[in-house]
């Protein structure tokens, strides 16, 4: 790995006067404040002296300020802050970089960060020829593309982050979601995807002249999905607040009270916020949160997840939008099928051959299966029918647990398997027949495959192998590679 022979010569502290650590920290005032909780055998009375601490108040801002400025010092005192600083860099100066995805305007595109950057950048290659990844330097793919949306732009500060994005499914737009000071709340943007980023705008990105118009805030915990016409997306929102400011201001996410009520929208591309389609809300559970999906590859059905907390159990209900007509047209009016209505499992689609589908879950499974039903039929509202899961790919008997598995290639499979502490790849058949790829692989892994494509693309890392990535191709036989490169690391040849 880059960097000296590490000195573990024991690190120097500052110290007092005393010769020993300083303890004088700023002073914290404690109230008797008590909150009463309900629970099954009844009120529960919790002491919290320091509730006030969650307000926004001017004590609040100068106990605040008081932290700031002690720690500040100690970090200042601290005589091996620049060697630990020193080391810490040469380690994390190299280059890391993901697998490259094929969009639909025939480019592809991959994140790349030469070692130092604060956000990878997305770059794209300039044809539709997959560039060289088996070569680095001025011959490596970098050199061979261009930036297409670079986010260390965003602010001169650093304080704007790209939390989220996605390509429409024609790939001539691009949306993004950005997010400043560290806020979970974000706002999305839409650009075309002939209309790179790669430069910073006078005045911000705020003013940014090639972005579209539409500009969605208040998105928080929700991705991007757009329908497969390309018009729009669905997102998850909370209502406004006034403590949020104007969209220049951007204060969401600054205030310490817990947001509630979320919803989920679909956004018409070209449109205003205010005209945005309400897709799902829940008025008596203003707690739960929701999520959103598409079926592919036709986008005909619309998944709907339900969580109320973090237990990784979830309700799941879809409708149909069909692939013929406006489909803006049809949200207003969607029949909602309650395929899970019970929170007894976790449930998440990965893919329908027509009417079925198929997901992974733990019900019954606790290192989760993969099962089947079929979408039923008619109308929910008035003789819903009992939806019947069929077992697809049984729970694993010798300890694996199923981590994820993805569509390709038509109706074949890509499942990733979890066996002690060591990851497993296989490519599954539409009749539930296995073929695992380099078994003899020990590390960690992950896969991007897309149900149209006829190869797929997987990053391996282990102790003696920063990162490969590697492309796997069903109509002929080989594997291409990119090679992470650490000096004074000698790497597995595997």
């Amino acid at each position: 790995m880059t960097g000296s022979t590490p000195d573990h010569r024991p690190l120097r502290l500052p110290r007092g006067q005393n010769g020993r650590l300083p303890r004088t920290y700023p002073q914290t005032r404690r109230t008797d404040h008590v909150d009463t909780y309900l629970s099954r055998n009844g009120e529960v009375k919790v002491l919290d002296p320091y509730k006030w601490l969650e307000q926004e108040t001017e004590e609040r801002s100068a106990w605040l300020d008081k932290q700031g400025e002690d720690t500040q010092l100690f970090v200042e005192n601290f005589q091996s802050r620049d060697k630990i600083k020193a080391e810490l860099t040469n380690n994390w100066d190299f280059s890391r970089f993901s697998y490259p995805r094929l969009a639909k305007d025939g480019r592809w595109y991959w994140n790349y960060n030469s070692g130092l950057q604060a956000q990878y950048i997305l770059f794209r290659s300039k044809t539709s020829e997959l560039p060289r990844f088996d070569v680095d330097g001025d011959e490596g793919p970098e050199a061979q593309a261009e930036v297409f949306f670079d986010p260390n732009l965003l602010a001169e500060d650093g304080t704007a982050y790209l939390a989220t994005s996605a390509f429409s499914k024609d790939g001539k737009y691009f949306a993004y979601g950005i997010s400043l000071s560290g806020s979970d709340l974000f706002t999305i943007y839409v650009r075309e995807s002939s209309k790179p980023f790669n430069k910073r705008p006078a005045g911000g990105f705020l003013n940014d002249p090639d972005r579209l118009p539409d500009t969605i805030r208040f998105v928080k915990f929700s991705t991007i999905v757009w329908t497969h016409d390309s018009k729009g997306f669905f997102y998850q929102r909370f209502p406004e607040r006034v403590e949020h400011g104007s969209v220049v201001e951007d204060r969401a996410g600054t205030e310490t009270t817990s947001d509630e009520n979320a919803a989920i929208y679909y956004h018409v591309l070209g449109t205003d916020q205010s005209q945005d389609i309400l897709i799902y809300k829940d008025e008596q559970n203003p707690s739960w949160l929701f999520g959103i999906g598409t079926s592919e590859p036709d986008g005909r059905f619309i998944e709907l997840y339900i969580s109320k907390d973090t237990s990784h159990k979830n309700k799941l209900y879809m409708a149909e939008l069909g692939t013929n007509g406006d489909i803006a047209s049809k949200l207003g009016n969607l029949k909602w099928h309650k395929i899970v209505d019970d929170w007894d499992a976790e449930y998440s689609v990965v893919s329908n051959h027509e009417k079925k589908h198929f997901v992974i879950t733990d019900k019954d499974a606790p290192r989760k299966k993969v099962a089947t039903f079929e979408m039923p039929e008619g109308d929910p509202t008035e003789n819903p029918e009992p939806v019947k899961f069929e077992e697809f790919i049984p729970g694993d008997k010798d300890g694996g647990i199923l981590s994820s598995m993805s569509p390709v290639n038509g109706r074949s499979f890509v499942a990733q398997y979890s066996r002690n502490v060591c990851d497993e790849l296989y490519v599954v058949s539409s009749a539930g027949q296995f073929n695992r790829l380099d078994p003899n692989f020990v590390g960690t892994l992950s896969a991007a495959p897309k149900q149209a494509d006829d190869f797929f693309f997987a990053t391996f890392s282990g102790f003696n192998n920063p990162g490969v990535i590697k492309q796997f191709r069903f109509k002929e036989r080989g594997v291409d590679s990119r090679r992470t490169h650490l000096d004074n690391l000698e790497e597995d040849s595997g």
